[in-house]
């Protein structure tokens, strides 16, 4: 049996090289539709072999992803995006499947896709399945196969195929982005009234692009229509932030209160309670929630929702007074997340508050060791420097950590505090924030600094800097 790459591009000359090499070798043929590069993407899939077609971009991704399927000559299409790569024990893993791939079966991979600071975004998408009459891609963006191999009774089978997506590599997608992605979707809208996929990516748009009452608008419609529980509480999650960054702290512990109610198993939604409830300053029912879920993974929970909790509740036993049991908590998290910055900003302000720079100064040298905590490293030593009065260097080591990783938030929220205590450059403070925002629209803290900045000052009202990540 036959298998097909199937590739829809765009100026991807960058990014296609790496790509088709970590695929070399694993599929038939390699077709690739391009809907009007300026670069040499089209030379450059051709040097792999590819059968390369044009398409006219018509705002529409299924359409073009259904050119490619329609172009794919294999019994099987495998489809993949140009920032994605299978590394050397995933090109194994996939060439195994290969071997033992079942008629009327769809194959799911997971995608994984880094985030600046060390985080990563993890999705499933089914991406390998049979070429079938009638099998297309609906929704011109986020585009979907899966309702249509639904329709086709196929079933839906999880591997051990692990994708890495670098779209995400850079702090997210760009406002530019965001807003075509809005724009596609209100069409989708138009066509699939209250359809839960469609309200479910409107609302998280919005949410990505700071506008927050849409986002609650749209995804509280459709978590009232979702059908699946999974993906209903990721929906509560995203309703959780938006109202949390809104300062509508009833609102949210409201929803949590309604969504444990209605999945009483889920971890996340008990994690999201703990939170909750340790911002509101209910320290015992934090304790309650937060208990189980850092002790072990256990049942149906993640190893991110436990570190989530070993987090939070160092942050509980900070608020009792209880540094040392703190400080425990967050060295453990960071031996298993060492690129986790939230984590090691935690210990520094710990660290800090207890007279012990020496011990910032020691982590901060460990961090260096390694390129990809690099930029860690020169915002723990920018830290130090706050807490000296030095803002130069700080603003230094700020700015040659932005430098080494520009979509990362901390080395810019660092660099807006140094040039902010320093009150020299006014402009270069405003841009700094501003830089935050366009990477972190929710970002409260820069939102609070840039209004203050910016308001008249009077000498009743000297304005106030807020020093929260």
């Amino acid at each position: 049996m036959r298998v097909s790459l199937t590739m829809i591009v765009r100026n991807e000359e960058a990014n296609l090289v790496d790509c088709l090499r970590s695929v070399a070798g694993l599929v038939d043929e390699i077709v690739v539709v391009d809907t009007g590069s300026s670069d040499r993407t089209r030379e450059v899939a051709a040097s792999f072999g590819a059968a390369v077609w044009e398409f006219p971009w018509c705002d529409d991704f299924a359409a073009a992803r259904n050119e490619s399927l329609r172009r794919a000559t294999g019994d099987w299409v495998f489809w993949m995006d140009a920032d994605d790569r299978l590394d050397a024990d995933n090109r194994d893993r996939f060439r195994r499947l290969r071997g033992e791939l079942v008629a009327g079966t769809a194959y799911v991979m997971k995608c994984v896709s880094p985030i600046s600071g060390g985080d990563a975004a993890e999705q499933n998408h089914v991406r390998l399945f049979q070429k079938r009459p009638g099998l297309t891609w609906e929704f011109r963006v986020h585009e979907q196969i899966l309702p249509g191999l639904r329709r086709l009774g196929d079933r839906i089978q999880l591997t051990d195929v692990i994708i890495t997506h670098l779209g995400y590599e850079g702090g997210g997608r760009s406002p530019e982005k965001l807003e075509r992605n809005l724009r596609l979707l209100l069409r989708d809208l138009d066509d699939h009234p209250e359809h839960p996929f469609v309200l479910d990516n409107l609302g998280r748009t919005c949410f990505a692009l700071g506008r927050l009452p849409e986002a609650i608008a749209y995804l509280r419609r459709a978590l009232r229509v979702h059908p699946d529980p999974a993906t209903a509480v990721e929906i509560v999650g995203f309703l959780l932030r938006a109202h949390r960054a809104l300062g509508e702290l009833p609102a949210a512990q409201a929803l949590c209160q309604a969504a444990r109610q209605r999945f009483p198993a889920s971890a996340e939604l008990q994690l999201q309670e703990g939170i909750l409830a340790l911002e509101a300053g209910n320290l015992s029912r934090a304790e309650v929630c937060l208990r189980s879920l850092a002790a072990d993974a256990g049942p149906g929970r993640t190893p991110g929702q436990r570190e989530t909790a070993w987090l939070y509740w160092a942050r509980l036993e900070r608020r009792r007074g209880r540094f040392a049991e703190a400080e425990a908590w967050l060295r453990s998290l960071v031996s298993v997340r060492p690129e986790w910055s939230d984590a090691w900003m935690e210990l520094a302000d710990l660290w800090l508050g207890l007279g012990r720079p020496a011990e910032l100064e020691t982590a901060a040298r460990q961090l260096e060791s390694s390129p990809r905590t690099l930029p860690l490293a020169f915002v723990l030593r920018a830290r130090l420097h706050l807490q000296r009065g030095d803002w130069a260097a700080a603003r230094q080591l700020a700015s040659d950590a932005i430098a080494l990783a520009p979509r990362a938030l901390l080395p810019r929220i660092v660099l807006s505090h140094a040039l902010l205590l320093e009150g020299k450059d006014f402009a270069a403070a405003e841009q700094a924030l501003r830089d935050i925002l366009a990477i972190d629209p929710l970002n409260a803290a820069a939102r609070h600094n840039l209004a203050e900045l910016l308001k008249p000052l009077s000498p009743s009202d000297p304005g106030t800097v807020s020093h929260a990540p």
